[in-house]
């Protein structure tokens, strides 16, 4: 089952996750993993049998204030419409080749769609063709490339919510 995370102490889960995946798994340092304090961000984490087996944070724009992402990259033209960023999504590699992310992105989109926003932002490793893939396959597409702070190229890309593939997603979901 998924669950949206309102309690910081539960917060470690998440932290059990990203450690799991973006340090020990694709070599980031642990400063890396921290969840930016700008903005609104909602948190939602995957349990199989009762233990956790994927995250991902969801940034909204709300009152000007700007998405992560926005200390990379200018995304001003988007400004009229409601946006929120995709923020480290995680899942264990045991369970990446079955359909259980599908049920995390899918709570994700359906909490979206309750925010009323139209567009969705996520930053990709550029390297990470697997990622960008995955992504492609959602609906997503490239915007343009950034440098990261490690100064490696990074791809926005994004999707608007009514993406048939997105609801295609979905109606796997409630099915």
């Amino acid at each position: 089952n998924v669950i949206k995370l309102s309690d910081p102490l539960d917060m470690q889960e998440i932290f059990y996750l990203r450690n799991e995946i973006f340090v020990k798994e694709q070599g980031y340092s642990e400063e890396e993993l921290y969840t930016p304090a700008v903005n609104a961000s909602s948190h939602f984490l995957l349990l199989i049998n009762q233990k956790p087996a994927g995250c991902i944070s969801v940034f909204i724009d709300q009152n000007d204030e700007p998405l992560p992402l926005e200390q990379y990259v200018e995304l001003s033209k988007h400004k009229g419409e409601r946006n929120a960023e995709v923020y480290k999504l995680a899942l264990l590699p045991k369970y990446r080749n079955t359909e259980q992310w599908m049920y995390l992105v899918g709570n994700v989109y359906f909490f979206l769609k309750t925010q009323q926003v139209q567009k969705v932002f996520i930053s990709v490793q550029g390297d990470r063709k697997d990622l960008l893939d995955f992504y492609t396959k959602l609906g997503f597409k490239k915007l343009m490339t950034f440098k990261n702070q490690h100064n490696s190229s990074d791809q926005v890309m994004a999707t608007d919510l009514q993406s048939a593939k997105l609801k295609v997603i979905a109606k796997k979901l409630i099915q």
